[in-house]
């Protein structure tokens, strides 16, 4: 990464800012919990990029990923959040805390650049984590573009081992187009149909998204599950694997740390 002279006190603007701040240390990587409640298992995590900006206001991560996508560094936030997730992954293994599957975030801005794909290799091989062990959780943001090169490398990148999720599927660019044309083995049922349960058009929704999944021989998870009657619903349409505030927010490290033995210790792991 290009290194940058300490923040002046002239104005800046909020690009500038994000730049300066990834390279001085000012942003962070949570962690959230992905329950299968048929085994009671960790089925793995999802890894969130928090900015840090002190006292100042915080910023959506839509807003700055928006933001690092319209200025073309979004690779380069990608790519560190990448990185720091290996490099925590070899941190917990040390420790016994095995993590099943990972999920990371990247941009369509990202995946359509064909550099980025050999980087998530390079990372992924620094580091020595099993190809097997991530998940590219493909965001809303732009849309892929659909170009031979592009496919062509995502099915390399899977070939290997490497899997993918449809972020948010339903809405925006999840479409089935997508599952026509990325080798796609996960969709993330996205956290408003969820959050409008039990209202019959949502729960129609949610239970179309959870027989496309099981008739393609994917895992669904449900995303923003916050109470006992949403995931009620949930199980009785056959949804397994959740995700939310009802299991665990997104969690720091040393955090995510107390939560996994304190699981391990009341489900006798």
């Amino acid at each position: 990464m290009q290194h940058y002279p300490p923040p002046s006190k002239t104005q800046e603007t909020l690009i500038d800012q994000l730049v300066r701040d990834l390279h001085y240390g000012k942003f962070s990587v949570h962690y959230q919990p992905q329950i299968n409640t048929i085994n009671r298992e960790l089925f793995g995590i999802e890894a969130l990029c928090r900015w840090d900006r002190g006292q100042e206001t915080p910023i959506n991560p839509d807003v700055f990923v928006a933001l690092a996508e319209d200025f073309n560094f979004i690779s380069e936030l990608d790519i560190w959040v990448l990185d720091q997730v290996c490099h925590q992954l070899t941190k917990w293994q040390d420790k016994g805390i095995e993590i099943p599957m990972t999920s990371v975030n990247f941009s369509p801005v990202s995946l359509n650049n064909l550099n980025t794909h050999s980087r998530i290799l390079a990372t992924l091989n620094k580091h020595q984590i099993p190809t097997d062990k991530i998940t590219i959780e493909i965001t809303e943001g732009k849309k892929i573009h659909y170009s031979d090169a592009v496919i062509s490398s995502l099915n390399h990148l899977n070939a290997l081992g490497i899997k993918f999720s449809l972020d948010d599927f339903g809405i925006g660019y999840s479409n089935f187009k997508r599952l026509t044309r990325i080798p796609v083995s996960q969709l993330k049922l996205d956290r408003s149909f969820v959050l409008n349960l039990p209202e019959n058009l949502y729960k129609e929704i949610s239970a179309s998204t959870l027989s496309i999944g099981k008739k393609l021989g994917l895992s669904v998870i449900a995303e923003g599950v916050e109470n006992t009657e949403q995931l009620e619903i949930l199980e009785d349409l056959g949804c397994q694997i959740y995700q939310g505030y009802m299991f665990s927010k997104p969690l720091s490290e040393a955090d995510f740390e107390n939560w996994f033995f304190n699981i391990s210790n009341r489900w006798g792991r």
